[in-house]
């Protein structure tokens, strides 16, 4: 299974999850915040994580959030990103009580 490290200023964690796990779903997992105002549908672009690699490639919704520059610094979606193998995601604010939403 694939590990997954998060960080958040100085704090790190790290967990195994299977490949195919929503970033948003791992995030609740280890404990750390993730706002998510819109239930994991991808309409808000809250949940915005930089990851650089070990992730699946952007979808359709993720292209419409994200802004070419955004996409060049490593920024996606939490609710649809979805781990493919080790990764580290790096969580900034604003944050809010972590919460799964599998689609």
């Amino acid at each position: 299974m694939p590990t997954i490290t998060f960080k958040l200023g100085d704090e790190i964690k790290s967990i195994e999850v299977p490949a195919g796990t929503i970033i948003g779903d791992a995030v609740a997992d280890a404990g750390m915040p993730l706002e998510q105002q819109c239930a994991g549908k991808g309409t808000c672009g809250k949940c915005r994580v930089v990851v650089l690699s070990g992730v699946t490639p952007l979808n359709e919704i993720e292209l419409e959030k994200l802004s070419s520059e955004q996409i060049a610094a490593g920024h996606r979606l939490g609710c649809q990103a979805r781990v493919a193998e080790d990764c580290e995601v790096t969580l900034f604010p604003p944050w809010s009580t972590p919460t799964r939403y599998s689609g």
